[in-house]
């Protein structure tokens, strides 16, 4: 367990938050994007709700709204809690290797080849920033 000072919320219990967050985003993708509203979704991937819907189509809408906003939640807290490992880490190269791994490993797991390079770069997106984050520390250690 982590130590917490007694004031707001610890590391541990915002990675519970961040995913239970993704959890609702993937459910809400995969349950109700891709299977309840799959027979109303249009060509461009835009939802197209007719007036004569079946009548549970509406409620599920609307829990479709609540679960996309809790959704989002969780890429802010994990950058978060990315940036604040790698602030507090002992080797930063290890970490940005660490997550350079993780990249190449999220680029082939599921797709099997079929995405480009390009979302490899989306996965190592976060190191970039800590990359700029350890670029600007070092810029202001040096104009000290």
């Amino acid at each position: 367990m982590e130590k917490s000072c007694g004031k707001g919320l610890s590391g541990f219990a915002l990675k519970y938050i961040a995913m239970v967050s993704m959890l609702c985003d993937h459910a809400n993708f995969l349950v109700i994007r891709r299977g309840v509203f799959a027979p109303y979704t249009a060509a461009d991937d835009s939802i197209l709700i007719p007036a004569d819907a079946p009548a549970g189509v509406l409620p599920v809408q609307r829990v479709y709204g609540i679960f996309e906003i809790l959704g989002h939640i969780g890429f802010p807290v994990f950058i978060f809690l990315l940036t604040e490992g790698f602030l507090h880490t002992r080797s930063r190269k290890r970490y940005l290797l660490t997550l350079a791994a993780f990249a190449v490993l999220a680029r082939y797991s599921g797709q099997r080849g079929r995405r480009g390079w390009k979302y490899f770069f989306y996965a190592f997106y976060p190191a970039h920033f800590l990359v700029l984050l350890w670029i600007g520390k070092w810029i202001a250690a040096q104009s000290l």
